[in-house]
């Protein structure tokens, strides 16, 4: 059976001190992974999308419907997501942002700095709903 999970590996560099982030936008599949065996990949960014409600862009990448988005990044990297609800769902919010102060991260636009691996949930639901509890 084909499974929803979708890994991106995204070429991330040093831009300036700033340590921020760059994609590719490369798209790798859970079946067959390609490192491009330059750059050394210390933290994992996963990305839960409630029950895949949600068009997920991390970074330069396509938009991704898939349940669930694992990234890799160089420890410092700024990794900057967009999310967008899918017909017929509204946009809620994001948790484990660097914008979510312990309340959700409302803006569709974001950001997680890689200080270690990093689980980010993005949440769509029915107008009126809400996705807790995040499976």
């Amino acid at each position: 059976m084909f499974h929803s999970r979708i890994r991106f590996l995204l070429v991330a560099f040093l831009l300036s001190s700033s340590s921020a982030f760059a994609g590719d936008g490369e798209l790798i599949f859970e079946d067959g992974f390609e490192s491009g065996g330059t750059t050394a990949w210390e933290y994992e960014l996963i990305i839960s999308n409630y029950l895949a409600w949600c068009d997920v862009t991390v970074g330069d990448a396509p938009p991704s419907s898939a349940a669930e988005i694992v990234v890799y990044a160089p420890p410092g990297a700024i990794v900057p997501l967009h999310a967008a609800p899918l017909p017929a769902f509204v946009w809620g919010y994001w948790e484990g942002t660097d914008g979510d102060a312990g309340s959700h991260d409302t803006s569709q636009t974001t950001a997680v700095t890689m200080t270690g691996d990093r689980l980010i949930q993005a949440c769509c639901p029915f107008s009126g709903d809400d996705c807790e509890p995040f499976p």
